[in-house]
């Protein structure tokens, strides 16, 4: 069986949708977990892929399809579930069912001729920090070479590498800063493909397989970048859960001009094209790794797994070279230190890519401009394109100032409900955002949106259902669904907005779907568009047997729920098709009458 799911992101798997609080819960019982750990629910391969990660064991023992679960470890470089004994359980809640003695093995190692890796570490200063970082490095089993260059360090670093023979260590005699230091290791890195991890930062221990295994079996990627996890030192129990940004590989072009689209140590990128790109920008103390990221995602293709690779550990202590030191906490002078040095090599960029043909590729530039204080490139570059403008660059030109007066709204909305894992809502987006003004409702929570904030104006919420007193758009609605990127089924008018049952989102979404014989939605992402109520099972049934010439099977279908939930029109559209299939015209104007 392929389990792999087509998505937003090309080598995405078919994982289902994860609430932080679910996310935080499994990797807070990874982090002290015994070695045999058995699926006490219905997994997706997304609990086992961690499981993996963090160097445990996920024990298959009954729940749900092994060979489905199998089938995503597979293509993420990740052995399949084992079976037998097991030393604690994982709930359905992501905890584990009791106290265990922690325990670890690493993975198998990878094949002879696999793609070597090159783990490259700047350090300045931390020795003690860097003691832990090094460690992390060494549980990684796939064919890597550690590379520690440090840029001139005075607290006794130095001798510490020399005492580690598990690494290549180089010196540079005088604190030059990261940029200079990062230059130096990528013009002595051996690897194929490179990862950059700061000397604070931690790697999960399964990190470079699934990130080399992306590359290794994707060709066409350049860079592949995953999510991160923050956690507090030293007690280093994980405390918030950092996304990677969830945009197709051709709009993670777009994406990078706005953000930085991952933490530094889940990301690897293979070296010839980061040497092809040029250096990085010596003296630039912060934003090294935009700018980067910014010349590699232009010159090639990157995608991402929805998967916690690194830890960003934080801690009080000083960062940057000596000449320009300064503290996290000090989050206002930073930002405006960090603008200093960002703007003008972002402004340059731009200078160096222009005349910008692709329309939505100079939009996206001009946003891009204005969050980096460059408001007067942001509007030369905006103001070249003439009227109309869609939804999405009305929105952009509000941004950096230049809304149009005579700006009218969208005649429609596009309404998406988003049951899917993350990277199916950004990719329905892609396909439908312009269409009309933008209205999300969440079917399970998540956070951060903010990567889907930079990119489509519209209003974001955790909706139980379809309401219409929250969507208050007056014309016709576009209906999507995230697990369906495709599905486009006819505009909702505003006369049929009352066949919307009050049921979750979904439930909602699919009885509709009956009611008004729309096309069934094809989900493309494993055990989504799973119905959670019964009536809309009637309703689906219903329906097919409508269209399988079964009317009078349909009617009885119908009976009880059409008795206990009068007030669902929905039901009443199918039973006026249902009756008018059976002849039994004078029930279908009945029917229809209900619905006036």
């Amino acid at each position: 069986m392929e389990a792999v799911i087509l998505s937003a992101m090309s080598i995405q798997t078919g994982f289902r949708p994860r609430s932080e609080a679910e996310r935080m819960s499994l990797v807070l019982a990874l982090a002290t977990a015994p070695r045999r750990i058995a699926l006490g629910h219905i997994d997706d391969g997304w609990a086992a892929a961690h499981i993996w990660l963090w160097g445990r064991t996920p024990v298959w023992v009954g729940q749900g399809s092994k060979e489905a679960i199998d089938g995503v470890l597979g293509p993420l470089g990740l052995p399949p579930t084992e079976t037998g004994a097991f030393d604690a359980v994982l709930r359905n809640d992501f905890s584990l069912d009791g106290q265990y003695p922690a325990d670890f093995a690493p993975l198998p190692t990878s094949r002879d001729d696999a793609p070597l890796v090159t783990v490259l570490v700047c350090t300045y200063n931390r020795k003690e920090l860097l003691a832990e970082t090094l460690k992390s490095v060494a549980l990684q089993s796939w064919k890597h070479e550690l590379l520690v260059v440090d840029d001139g360090s005075s607290d006794g670093t130095w001798e510490f590498l020399a005492e580690q023979p598990q690494l290549r260590a180089i010196r540079q005699p005088k604190n030059q800063g990261k940029p200079s230091a990062l230059n130096r290791g990528i013009k002595e890195a051996r690897g194929d493909y490179l990862l950059v991890l700061d000397d604070d930062d931690l790697l999960v221990p399964g990190a470079l397989h699934v990130l080399a295994t992306a590359l290794d079996r994707n060709p066409d990627l350049d860079m592949v970048w995953t999510d991160a996890l923050i956690a507090d030192h030293p007690e280093m129990l994980p405390k918030r859960w950092r996304t990677a940004l969830r945009l197709s590989p051709d709009m993670n072009r777009l994406g990078v001009l706005l953000q930085i689209p991952a933490t530094t140590g889940s990301v690897l990128i293979r070296t010839d094209t980061l040497r092809a790109v040029g250096p990085f920008v010596e003296g630039m103390h912060q934003g090294e790794d935009l700018d980067i990221f910014l010349r590699v995602a232009h010159k090639g293709r990157a995608d991402g797994l929805p998967l916690a690779t690194s830890i960003v550990r934080s801690h009080p202590g000083v960062r940057g070279p000596a000449a320009h030191a300064f503290k996290k906490q000090d989050a206002k002078d930073i930002a405006m230190l960090g603008m200093e040095w960002i703007a003008p090599v972002f402004r340059q960029r731009w200078s160096d890519a222009i005349p910008i043909e692709d329309r939505a590729l100079s939009f996206a530039w001009g946003l891009g401009l204005s969050l980096r204080d460059s408001s007067e490139q942001a509007e030369q570059e905006i103001q070249r394109w003439e009227a109309p403008f869609t939804a999405r660059e009305e929105w952009i030109r509000a941004k950096i100032g230049l809304a149009s007066p005579d700006a009218a709204r969208p005649e429609c909305a596009v309404v998406v409900v988003d049951d899917s894992d993350p990277g199916g809502l950004e990719l329905t987006l892609e396909h439908h955002a312009d269409e009309g003004e933008l209205w999300v409702s969440l079917e399970v929570p998540r956070e951060p949106l903010d990567a889907v904030r930079l990119y489509w104006p519209g209003r974001y919420g955790a909706q139980r259902g379809l309401d219409p007193t929250w969507i208050s758009h007056p014309g016709p609605w576009h209906l999507r669904l995230s697990s369906a990127p495709a599905w486009a089924p006819p505009p909702l008018s505003p006369d049929q907005r009352k066949l919307i049952p009050d049921l979750p989102a979904v439930d909602a979404l699919l009885v509709l779907t009956a009611a008004l014989n729309w096309p069934f939605p094809s989900s493309t992402r494993a055990r989504c568009l799973r119905p959670s109520h019964p009536v809309t099972l009637i309703a689906l049934h219903a329906r097919a047997a409508i269209a399988a010439s079964r009317p009078t099977d349909a009617l009885g279908m119908l009976a009880d729920p059409l008795g206990s939930s009068p007030q669902m029109l929905a039901l009443w559209r199918i039973a006026a098709d249902a009756f008018r299939g059976a002849g039994v015209e004078a029930e279908a104007l009945a029917c229809e009458e209900r619905l006036r």
